[in-house]
C-alpha cells in the first residue's frame, strides 16, 4: 500500500489543519526554545571563558536555539509549524530579555521559515532531511545576525568560516538530536507521523546513521579550532601592540598618542551605570573613569572624521562605529567613559585592563580589554 500524504515516508503535501494537540506542541516548544536560548547564551559564555577565548562556543552551540524548532516540525507534521514555532520561540526570547531586540523575532521567524521549506521539499523526511534542516535553519539564523550587526564586515573569509560551524552545529545538535528523541520515542511505542519508521530499519542503516553522525560531528570540531587558528594569530596582528596597561589612540587625528589613565588622573569622573547584555548582567554601579570625550580632546581629532572605535584585545568592537559628534559633545562627557578593571584577560591569566562603559547604551557596546581607540 502507498504511504498515506503527511506521514512524511515518500515526501508530499502536509496537513494544512492544526488540531489541538499540534497547537499545544508548538506552543509548549516554542516557550521552552525561547526560555532555553539564554542558558544556551550563558553556556557559550561560560565556555569561552573557559578556553580563553573571546568567541566560538555561540557558533559550535548554534543549533540548540534550533532545536525546538526542528522538534515541532517532526512532531506536528504540519504546514508552517516550523514557521510558528520560531515566531513565538522569538517573541519568548525577546520577552525574556534578549539583548537583540526585536531583532531576535526576526531571527527566530526566519529559522522556523527555513526548516519548513527544507522539510516540505524532502523526498524523504528522514535523518537526512531532519539534519538538512536543522544545519540549513541555524546557518540562517546566525548569518542573518552576521549581517545585521556588521559582526564580521570586512572579513569574508570568517564570515563564512562562522556559517559553515553553525551550518555543522545545526545538522547535530537540532537534526540529529531530534532524529534520536524520534528514536526514542518510536521505541517507547509513541508514533511519529512525520518520520519514517527509524527503528524499524536494519542494522546497515544504523550503522550509517552512526557513521554520519560522527562524520559531521568531527568536521564541526575541525572547523572551529582550525577557523580559530587562522582567526586568532591575524587578530592579534591587526591589534597594536601597545605596552601592557596602556591604551593607543589614532587614525584620522592630528595628534595620535598612547597612554595609561594614571596620566589624564585629573580628568577622572564617577557614574552610576548598569550594564545588561546578552548573556551578562551586572546591576547598577558606580564606575570611576575618564570621559572618552577628554581622550579624544588630546589627540585632536580631524574635521573630517565622523566615527569613533574602542578595539579590545580580542577585537571586540572593531565594527561598533559612535557617532564623533555625539561622544564629542560635552553634554554627554558621563556617558562614556574608560574605566580600570582587573579579572580575567582574553587570552589566558588575569590582570588589569582597560573597559568603556557607555551608561545610556546597552551593554553589547561595553567593550572590554581596550587597547586602541580609532578615530575614523
Amino acid at each position: 500500500m502507498s504511504p498515506q500524504p503527511g506521514t512524511g515516508q515518500t515526501g508530499g503535501p502536509w496537513p494544512h489543519r492544526l488540531s489541538t494537540r499540534d497547537i499545544a506542541t508548538i506552543a509548549v516548544l516554542a516557550a521552552l526554545g525561547g526560555v532555553m536560548s539564554s542558558y544556551v547564551g550563558y553556556l557559550a559564555t561560560s565556555l569561552n571563558a573557559l578556553l580563553g577565548v573571546p568567541f566560538g562556543a555561540g557558533q559550535v552551540l548554534a543549533g540548540l536555539h534550533v532545536f525546538w524548532i526542528v522538534l515541532a516540525v517532526v512532531l506536528t507534521d504540519r504546514v508552517g509549524a516550523g514557521t510558528s514555532t520560531g515566531l513565538l520561540k522569538g517573541v519568548v526570547e525577546m520577552l525574556a530579555g534578549s539583548g537583540k531586540g526585536l531583532l531576535v523575532v526576526g531571527l527566530s521567524l526566519v529559522a522556523g521559515l527555513v526548516v519548513d521549506l527544507v522539510w516540505l521539499a524532502s523526498p524523504r523526511r528522514g535523518p537526512l532531511a531532519t539534519a538538512l534542516a536543522g544545519g540549513l535553519g541555524t546557518a540562517s539564523n546566525v548569518a542573518l545576525f552576521a549581517l545585521f550587526t556588521s559582526t564580521y564586515e570586512g572579513l569574508a573569509w570568517l564570515f563564512a568560516a562562522v556559517v559553515v560551524v553553525s551550518f555543522a552545529s545545526g545538522a547535530v545538535l537540532a537534526g540529529m538530536l531530534v532524529t534520536n528523541v524520534a528514536i526514542t520515542l518510536e521505541q517507547a511505542g509513541i508514533y511519529v507521523r512525520s518520520m519514517e519508521p527509524i527503528a524499524d530499519q536494519g542494522d546497515g542503516h544504523r550503522r550509517a546513521l552512526r557513521r554520519a553522525r560522527t562524520a559531521v560531528t568531527v568536521s564541526a570540531a575541525v572547523l572551529f579550532f582550525a577557523g580559530a587558528a587562522l582567526y586568532y594569530p591575524m587578530l592579534l596582528g591587526n591589534v597594536d601592540q601597545v605596552e601592557e596597561g596602556e591604551v593607543g589612540v589614532e587614525g584620522a587625528v592630528d595628534a595620535p598618542y598612547t597612554f595609561n589613565l594614571e596620566d589624564l588622573g585629573g580628568d577622572l569622573v564617577t557614574v552610576e551605570a548598569e550594564l545588561s547584555g546578552e548573556f551578562t548582567h551586572v546591576p547598577a554601579r558606580n564606575y570611576t573613569g575618564v570621559p572618552l570625550r577628554a581622550i579624544l580632546m588630546r589627540a585632536v581629532p580631524r574635521d573630517a572624521a565622523t566615527t569613533v572605535r574602542v578595539v579590545g584585545a580580542d577585537g571586540y568592537g572593531a565594527q561598533l562605529d559612535f557617532p564623533l559628534d555625539d561622544v564629542m559633545d560635552a553634554a554627554n562627557a558621563s556617558s562614556y567613559l574608560l574605566v580600570r578593571e582587573s579579572g580575567a584577560m582574553p587570552f589566558g591569566g588575569t590582570g588589569e585592563y582597560y573597559r568603556l562603559v557607555c551608561r545610556d547604551l546597552d551593554g553589547g557596546w561595553w567593550v572590554r580589554w581596550v587597547v586602541r581607540i580609532e578615530v575614523v
